[in-house]
């Protein structure tokens, strides 16, 4: 439909770069949560205003370098370290297991530069305190489909509006933002977005619930459930249905 499709996720930037030439996307993307959008630097006429070049993109960074949230992990107390792992430090068996990755996606998927997923594997508990010492040092947590994502002052709503604004500059008319999650983390992206969709997830431990904005449900989890919505939402299967119809005269 000529849509310009965005990922904004909790995958790395390798992990994306990867994805979105496998799938022949040249789009902005967000990376770790909401932590830095990258746009092709040849995607503009100009650089964006705050961006650093890292190979052939704009990187726009909200969050921190990785080394500091280290830093204050350490500085809790020691009695949480033994009741989780950092995704960083499991073994590429883990990470299968615990994904479906196979070892060299896991290794990308491990280069991480501001942020390192949780794998909690203690009680509810000690998790609750665990999440309130976190959230005393300024962070905010949120607890996705497999693992606890840790960020300061970012998330992907930000990054979301952020990009949607250094694109609006490009355009005359509105610009519609469709935004389709499955996790607690998902929320603040599925709150700003004009069209909210969420996909069903059994294995989400925190069923994501909007406050301020309606939003379509899937029956099937992913990759059905979004194509199920994509394919029927209306602004989007009266573009695919003129398409049929212009491809069946010739």
């Amino acid at each position: 439909a000529h849509i310009p499709v965005v990922f904004n996720t909790s995958k790395t930037f390798c992990e994306v770069v990867e994805l979105k030439n496998e799938l022949n996307i040249q789009q902005p993307f967000i990376v770790e949560n909401g932590a830095a959008a990258y746009l092709p630097v040849d995607y503009f006429e100009l650089k964006p205003i705050g961006c650093t070049q890292v190979g052939a993109y704009w990187c726009y960074a909200f969050a921190s370098p990785l080394s500091n949230l280290l830093s204050d992990l350490d500085s809790l107390s020691s009695e949480y370290k033994s009741h989780y792992k950092l995704f960083s430090d499991l073994s590429s068996e883990q990470i299968s297991s615990l994904t479906g990755l196979d070892e060299a996606h896991a290794r990308r998927a491990q280069t991480r530069d501001f942020s390192d997923p949780l794998y909690w594997h203690g009680s509810d508990e000690l998790l609750n305190a665990f999440v309130n010492d976190v959230k005393a040092l300024g962070y905010d947590i949120k607890i996705g489909g497999r693992f606890i994502h840790i960020a300061k002052n970012t998330d992907k709503s930000a990054a979301q509006q952020w990009l949607v604004k250094q694109i609006s500059q490009h355009f005359r008319k509105p610009l519609t933002v469709i935004a389709l999650g499955d996790s607690d983390n998902d929320k603040q992206m599925l709150e700003q977005a004009d069209i909210a969709i969420i996909i069903h997830n059994p294995s989400s431990k925190k069923p994501v619930k909007l406050t301020h904005n309606k939003a379509r449900y899937s029956q099937s989890p992913a990759p059905l459930g979004w194509i199920e919505e994509i394919t029927t939402l209306p602004c989007i299967s009266s573009i695919l249905n003129t398409i049929e119809e212009r491809k069946s005269h010739g």
